[in-house]
């Protein structure tokens, strides 16, 4: 068999186990991701958020243990980034209600400090829809508090008299605030024993 007859026979053989493979890709079906894990898609069975409604109805110190605030504090909340934060129905599925997830899983984690997958088991939606929804949610209440509740001093004799109030109140000198109450997780470097230590405030 001269070279030529063994190239054109080597390149048939090529082709036809390209053809072969190209058809079972075709016949092979593919996985589809699925779109909603089946716990978080179980948003209607008893969690959080429903705990939160029994406790608005019927007990006000434990509505305040969970969110931090009262249930009046809440719908003031609710009415001002209620209009922001709303989304549409699709035919898909329908939308997460901002009274009982949006506003209330945000707050939960500004109260607590929680990981999102642990928001996800308890308010039983998913973590990344979570991660979303806090971020949304924060930046809503940002621009609607940001001229009247968060405003920032814009010159020295401002930030001189946050000092001295907070040197009066807390007898702290040339200090112009605190975090206090919440866990700080940190990445201590290497050998620095308890110098650099997440402690609560």
């Amino acid at each position: 068999m001269n070279r030529d007859a063994l190239v054109r026979k080597q390149l048939a053989f090529r082709v036809v186990c390209a053809l072969i493979c190209s058809e079972k890709q075709k016949k092979i079906k593919k996985n589809k991701r699925i779109w909603k894990k089946e716990c978080p898609g179980r948003r209607e069975q008893p969690g959080l958020s429903v705990l939160q409604r029994e406790l608005e109805m019927t007990d006000e110190n434990g509505f305040g243990e969970l969110l931090r605030m009262t249930a009046e504090e809440f719908e003031f909340l609710l009415q001002m980034v209620g209009p922001l934060i709303t989304k549409q129905h699709t035919k898909m599925r329908r939308a997460i209600s901002p009274r009982d997830l949006d506003l209330s899983v945000t707050l939960r984690f500004l109260a607590t400090g929680k990981t999102f997958s642990s928001l996800s088991a308890q308010y039983r939606i998913g973590a990344s829809t979570i991660s979303q929804i806090v971020m949304e949610t924060c930046g809503a209440l940002y621009q609607l508090m940001k001229k009247d509740f968060l405003k920032t001093p814009s010159t020295e004799t401002e930030w001189r008299a946050i000092a001295q109030d907070f040197e009066s109140k807390w007898q702290f000198p040339h200090c112009l605030g605190a975090l206090g109450g919440k866990q700080i997780y940190i990445q201590p470097p290497v050998k620095s024993g308890c110098l650099d230590h997440n402690n609560k405030g």
